[in-house]
């Protein structure tokens, strides 16, 4: 499924024993499931799939049903992600989880989590091992509403030796003691990293400078609406909440003035 379907299907190995790491992460998602025996698979946290058939093209389609009636179910919340070297094998992961204008109030837990592909390396099936998981950050967001979290990892000796392999999952899920618990969105970063882009209020067109430039971009979301095809189809990897100018979690005419100061000040 993570090749059959790469831009829309992600996944988290964890081991509870064997050759596998076992992690206190993973152990601590075991008892929020409830997972008593393996295989067992959940799908964004709401639906499950405990053992497995004999007939492996069976199984397939047991999973594919599941994870295709998750799919076609629309999110409010989108997530974005970038990495920076701190020292040697230690790197500050930065995700960035954004609520839509038109979304609900959502508060949500937000895991970050360290993988490894291909791991372990015997019989060849395994995928995205989980290695190390973050504390996890609890956060709620108003329609409009975006908020960045940070977290550090140190990759020990057998992930830094598969670099290529490296991946960065992070999500966004219901806050829950024990399942079942929506996960809203998730977001996956491939090694190498790329810093995640931070702009300032007003910085429309994205260019890391708030000046004259910025006013046709302005405009455009002002004048736009949800989803702000016009914004991003002239501005595909910018922000349109950068125009929340005095930070009301809204986008409206209340922003004009704010803008027009944030100009005048030179950013």
């Amino acid at each position: 499924m993570l090749t059959d379907f790469p831009d829309t299907f992600t996944a988290i190995q964890m081991h509870t024993g064997g050759a596998g790491p076992v992690t206190a992460w993973g152990n601590t998602r075991r008892t929020f499931y409830v997972i008593t025996g393996i295989p067992c698979a959940e799908f964004d946290g709401v639906d499950e799939a405990r053992g497995a058939y004999s007939n492996v093209d069976t199984q397939y389609n047991w999973y594919k049903a599941k994870y295709q009636s998750r799919l076609i179910i629309a999110s409010d919340l989108s997530l974005e992600l970038g990495g920076e070297e701190v020292s040697s094998q230690t790197y500050e992961v930065k995700v960035r989880v954004t609520n839509a204008d038109d979304g609900d109030e959502h508060g949500v837990r937000v895991h970050i989590v360290r993988l490894l592909d291909h791991y372990p390396t015997y019989g060849g099936y395994h995928r995205n091992c989980c290695m190390e998981g973050a504390a996890y950050e609890e956060i709620t967001l108003q329609p409009g509403e975006s908020t960045v979290i940070t977290r550090q990892f140190t990759f020990d000796a057998t992930s830094w030796a598969n670099q290529d392999d490296i991946k960065i999952v992070a999500f966004a899920q219901d806050i829950a003691s024990i399942r079942p618990a929506r996960v809203h969105n998730a977001v996956v970063m491939d090694w190498p990293f790329t810093p995640l882009q931070e702009y300032e209020l007003g910085d429309l067109n994205c260019d890391d400078h708030i000046d004259g430039f910025d006013i046709d971009a302005f405009i455009m979301v002002m004048e736009d609406e949800a989803p702000y095809d016009t914004y991003y189809a002239n501005y595909p990897d910018c922000d349109h909440t950068l125009a929340d100018c005095n930070g009301d979690g809204h986008i409206d005419g209340f922003d004009i003035g704010a803008f027009i100061d944030i100009l005048n000040a030179g950013g």
